[in-house]
């Protein structure tokens, strides 16, 4: 459904947000090749999480690294030699992402890293409905947290839009720098979810306790290494995203608050993680929605329509919604009951790795 809107809706949103009818057009021919290409990308994240999952997690790290260089020097060469056109960077990205998810799919049969848990993949969801009902109600949570997260910042577009094109534009830069700021500590919270779950597997809580404490050390201060970066780099950084003065102020103003929130963000990604590791995803997805979507959209709507603040209103009331869900998921992480998720796990792994007769 999402991708049959961006497919026939892309330049009425345009439009309806304020740009010209050129702008909607060009979106509208980019939005095609983009719906392809997040069918393709995410194809190829289920590979790599199936590499990471089964212990192959450098290759992983390498191809996405491969992947990114090669993908950026393309685009690079592009515009150097005129064909700088949106279509053809969109049409370069999905020939080169499908390249590589091909690629990453020949490398796992190949080297027949697939065959080990081949009966696994194809045979076991089919006969253990038990197993497919488990993943599947620890999936939905995790996947209505994952679009709380994300959808949040798109939706707070259209009270951007309010402002003025200006700020459109701006939230939408300020959004990709907020996605990059996220990965240390997505890639950190991932880590400490896989470590946690095999401690809590392996009935030792003590030592899951002990990795969860470490995680939120480790994130509290990658997210302030990347936040001083951001505030280092903040003026050039600007500069070389945008020639426009209105554009670069803009995004200067909302700088504080954005380096605030990726602090209290960091802290609130660890910790749901930590929680689905113990089976808690729903209780997380709970307080993501109270903060992100509650708070954050209700605080939002009065600095926009209400008391009209600029873009530092939006930015504030992300930064309120995150401190508020991230309390929250530490809270609970603090009250977990490391003993019974450890005793709980344990048991479930001894039942389901008993050979069947």
């Amino acid at each position: 459904p999402i991708g049959l809107f961006w497919s026939f809706l892309t330049s009425q949103a345009f439009i309806w947000l304020g740009f010209d009818i050129e702008t909607a057009e060009l979106a509208q021919n980019y939005a095609y090749l983009q719906v392809g290409l997040e069918w393709i990308t995410g194809i190829g994240y289920c590979v790599h999480l199936f590499l990471e999952i089964i212990g192959h997690e450098k290759y992983r790290t390498y191809a996405n690294l491969l992947f990114g260089v090669g993908q950026t020097l393309g685009i690079v060469l592009q515009s150097l030699t005129g064909h700088n056109s949106l279509v053809y960077v969109g049409i370069f990205r999905n020939m080169f992402a499908g390249l590589h998810v091909i690629g990453s799919i020949l490398i796992v049969v190949c080297l027949g890293w697939l065959k080990q848990y081949s009966t696994g993949i194809i045979v076991i969801p089919c006969k253990e409905t038990s197993t497919f009902r488990a993943i599947f109600s620890a999936g939905c949570p995790m996947g209505v947290s994952y679009f709380l997260t994300y959808g949040e910042w798109e939706l707070l577009a259209l009270f951007a839009a309010a402002l003025g094109p200006a700020e459109t534009v701006t939230w939408a830069i300020l959004g990709y720098l907020w996605s990059i700021l996220k990965y240390l500590s997505d890639g950190i919270a991932d880590a400490a979810e896989s470590r946690c779950a095999l401690h809590l597997v392996t009935n030792d809580p003590n030592l899951a306790r002990l990795s969860a404490c470490k995680s939120h050390f480790i994130g509290f201060f990658s997210s302030l290494f990347m936040t001083s970066i951001m505030f280092m780099v903040g003026m050039e950084l600007t500069k070389a995203l945008t020639p426009d003065p209105t554009l670069q102020r803009l995004m200067v103003e909302t700088f504080p608050l954005i380096g605030m929130g990726n602090v209290v963000q960091s802290s609130g990604l660890i910790s749901a993680s930590l929680l689905g590791a113990q089976g808690k995803s729903g209780l997380s997805t709970l307080l993501q929605f109270l903060g992100n979507w509650c708070v954050t959209i209700t605080l939002a709507a009065i600095f926009t329509y209400g008391l009209h603040i600029n873009l530092q209103g939006l930015a504030s009331a992300v930064v309120m919604g995150l401190a508020l869900s991230g309390v929250g998921n530490a809270y609970l992480l603090m009250r977990s009951e490391w003993e019974v998720a450890a005793a709980m796990f344990s048991k479930e792994f001894l039942r389901y790795s008993e050979p069947k007769q």
